[in-house]
């Protein structure tokens, strides 16, 4: 941050003869830092051969205050080009906000017999969880929930690949097991090897309430009783995208009057406090869906949401909040 001039190179002692300078006829010599008042960004330079002609000391100050103005204007130029690299990327990303919330339904379809709700809440402008549910041509009511690892666009441009791929397969008629199978091979040929989702996908036989489902080490879903007692759908298989030809197997759950099946993803355990390392955790989850296994879905979801956001206080939302439920 400091400015210098000589006017004799070959004798200054600052420069110990340095022959470089000499060798190349220089007589006088001036640098300044390019200073924007809070970083040297570069430097400013000025020799001359002419031994007539020696640097001053207010020339050094006058290219001291030059330097000093380009490297303000230098800085301000680059946080203008920053800014609007900013809103460049702001409005890209507001962009794939809309087209990843109109990929997901704002509704579940409806099955007879049963009530279905789901919602997602991204901690980011774009988030990487998933879920769906549709009717199959077999009056199958197929439903699924997933989580890419990772965050952003990256993760919600694997998310958007996974619904165009689970939804074809699931209106072609693919029974679970085949169609994870699959879903695992595209994805792990398409991403590296640390990109890879949790996956759970139900069946549901509406007539008898048999759900055969495929875990791929997702959150395992609660199957809350009518009585209050509580069951997992545990994994059956590895995340999908780990793995290429990674076996699965089929799970098998009856539903019956008054039961409730709640999908989520990690986002609601794992939600923290400020300076707290303590989660909600899955025992409050289940506490609070036993407490209100019998009520309205949508005072459900209310409740849940102000609790976690009760639970959070000050603190942001640190990952994907999602939540799907089928109540009959």
């Amino acid at each position: 941050k400091k400015s210098f001039l000589t006017s004799d190179p070959l004798n200054d002692p600052g420069f110990g003869g340095m022959m470089s300078m000499v060798s190349q006829g220089i007589r006088s010599a001036i640098a300044v830092p390019l200073f924007d008042n809070e970083d040297v960004i570069g430097l400013l330079y000025a020799d001359d051969s002419n031994p007539s002609k020696k640097f001053t000391k207010d020339q050094l100050s006058a290219f001291t205050l030059l330097a000093n103005v380009i490297a303000v204007a230098i800085t301000h130029a680059r946080y203008h080009k920053l800014e609007e690299e900013k809103r460049r990327q702001d409005a890209e990303l507001k962009a794939a906000s809309e087209i990843l919330e109109n990929l997901l339904p704002a509704k579940l379809p409806n099955c007879a017999g049963y009530q279905a709700l789901a919602s997602l809440e991204p901690c980011y402008e774009v988030g990487g969880d998933l879920y769906d549910a549709q009717i199959m041509p077999d009056g199958k009511y197929a439903f699924f929930i997933g989580d890419v690892v990772g965050k952003g666009l990256g993760a919600a441009l694997l998310v958007s690949h996974i619904l165009s791929w689970a939804r074809f397969m699931i209106a072609e008629g693919w029974d679970a097991q085949p169609m994870i199978s699959r879903l695992n091979d595209q994805i792990f040929d398409c991403t590296d090897t640390v990109r890879f989702t949790t996956f759970f996908v139900g069946y549901l036989e509406p007539d008898t309430g048999k759900i055969t489902y495929v875990n791929a080490g997702h959150n395992p879903p609660f199957v809350i009783r009518a009585d209050g007692a509580v069951e997992t759908l545990g994994p059956t298989g590895m995340p999908v995208g780990v793995l290429e030809g990674s076996p699965y197997k089929t799970g098998e759950c009856q539903l019956a009057a008054g039961d409730l099946i709640t999908l989520y993803s990690d986002g609601i355990p794992e939600t923290q406090k400020i300076d707290d390392e303590d989660e909600y955790g899955e025992d409050r989850f289940e506490k609070l869906l036993v407490q209100e296994r019998a009520g309205d879905l949508d005072g459900l979801f209310e409740k849940l949401q102000k609790e976690l956001k009760d639970y959070r206080g000050e603190a942001p939302v640190g990952d994907d909040v999602t939540l799907s439920l089928i109540h009959i």
